[in-house]
């Protein structure tokens, strides 16, 4: 696919979401698509390849999390196991103000964080380790204003996982596909010993390709007890009920 023709892809696809990007933007993008393109070729990362399912799967599909907040200067996010950077790296270069944390357990995707930081010259942070571990430090716990995750566990376990790290009154953003119903049901107890409460679950549209999504919203009323999260692995094992 030839860069003006991906370029203009882009263009469009953020228009639909009522994001105008800039020349800047589109270059950081641009840098984004080559050196993911690389980099999986010597390192499976992902198995989305052409320009086009990224910039449509990943890059697109990121900033659908626009649709559940609006950024401010110096909010702090953090992005659960981010994997290549999705959704946090989009939404930074879109909203440079932001104060992004990039966590992945993998140091494989943690390498190719590095890189692609390096890549693009912007200011990011990178954890490596697990979720349930990192939420447990003083210095991570009940700090951001925002989580955000991708479809990377069942929202019973992701909420065990996020809400610990939200100050009172953050937002942890999931996003979740289609038919969201069976798991916001089963995550309800998980919720409320976590102190959050689902404020809204919002159903949004990928661009270009048109697709459902939903993103599940849930804010931080209360502190997280401190029993929680659970070592790593038992909120996926045996999740709250």
């Amino acid at each position: 696919m030839q860069k003006d023709k991906w370029q203009e892809l882009l263009k469009q696809g953020a228009r639909e979401l009522e994001i105008n990007l800039n020349d800047s933007q589109i270059k950081l993008f641009s840098v984004y698509l080559d050196t993911l393109r690389s980099y999986n070729q010597q390192v499976h990362l992902t198995g989305i390849k052409t320009s086009k399912e990224i910039i449509i799967k990943h890059f697109l599909d990121s900033l659908t999390c626009f649709c559940g907040f609006n950024p401010d200067k110096g909010m702090e996010i953090i992005d659960l196991g981010t994997g290549a950077g999705f959704p946090g790296i989009p939404l930074k270069i879109c909203s440079p103000g932001i104060e992004l944390i990039l966590l992945d357990s993998s140091e494989k995707q943690a390498d190719f964080l590095y890189h692609l930081k390096n890549q693009l010259a912007i200011k990011f942070k990178i954890l490596i380790g697990r979720a349930e571990d990192l939420a447990q430090k003083v210095e991570y716990r009940e700090r951001y204003d925002i989580v955000v995750a991708r479809a990377v566990a069942k929202l019973n376990t992701l909420v065990e996982c996020a809400l610990p790290f939200l100050k009172i009154g953050g937002i942890f953003i999931a996003q979740k596909g289609f038919d969201v119903q069976n798991e916001i049901s089963q995550a309800e107890k998980a919720i409320d010993v976590l102190g959050g409460r689902i404020r809204e679950q919002k159903r949004i549209i990928l661009p270009i390709l048109h697709e459902k999504r939903n993103l599940v919203i849930i804010e931080k009323l209360n502190p997280s007890p401190l029993e929680y999260p659970r070592r790593p692995g038992v909120p996926q094992r045996k999740p709250l009920k």
